[in-house]
Formats: structure tokens, sequence, C-alpha cells
């Protein structure tokens, strides 16, 4: 078993607190999924050929995926939730006007599903 990866560990927690996987990282960078395995493993370390894109694809600093800096965490939900909607709007782009329709209308559902569970 090897020794646990700075950075390797930081890239698996940024993927998981923004709900992204490695095969999505993977394809990000022209990757395969097994080596962002082995990444966040501690495995191997040849992420730094891609240390630039990676803190690109994640929204950090190289900095920070080496432990230089430390990211600000959001201090309030107001920023919480700027985050998610950047985070969000990121993922529409590329979708097509029938698709962005299908989650309006997705939106609208889930509102009506929770207002008439609170009643």
């Amino acid at each position: 078993m090897s020794k646990r990866d700075y950075t390797g560990d930081t890239i698996f927690n940024l993927l998981e607190s923004q709900g992204k996987i490695q095969q999505q990282l993977a394809d990000a960078l022209g990757v395969t999924k097994s080596q962002v395995s082995e990444w966040s493993r501690g495995v191997t370390k040849s992420y730094k050929n891609h240390l630039n894109e990676i803190a690109d694809y994640l929204g950090v600093s190289t900095d920070y995926l080496l432990g230089k800096e430390q990211k600000d965490k959001p201090t309030n939900n107001g920023e919480l939730i700027s985050a998610f909607a950047i985070e969000t709007v990121k993922k529409l782009d590329g979708l097509s006007d029938e698709g962005l329709a299908k989650i309006a209308d997705y939106i609208d559902f889930v509102r009506l599903q929770e207002k008439s569970d609170k009643k």
C-alpha cells in the first residue's frame, strides 16, 4: 500500500465535493479513469503533467492542489448558493434549447412537489 499523496487526496476530495466523478475529469483531460484513480490513491504522481488543467477543471489554483494555499470556504449561505449556481450553469453549457426547456420544466415540477409536501 502506498503512502497517501496530499495532491491526490485533494483531487479526490474536490471531485467528491463538487459532485463529479473520476471519469468526468479523465474525459476533460484526455486521460483514462484508471490514471485519475491512481492519482487519487497516491499510486502515481503523473498528475503533475496535467496540474494546470486539473486546477482549471476543479476551479482552484495549482498552489491549492499542491497544499501551498488554503481555499476560502463559503462563509454564508449566499456564497454557497452562488458557488452551486455557477457549477450548475456550467453543466448547462452546450445543451439544446429543447434540453434547457426540459430542465426548466423539471425545476417547476420539483417546486410543485415541494409545495405540496409542505401542506
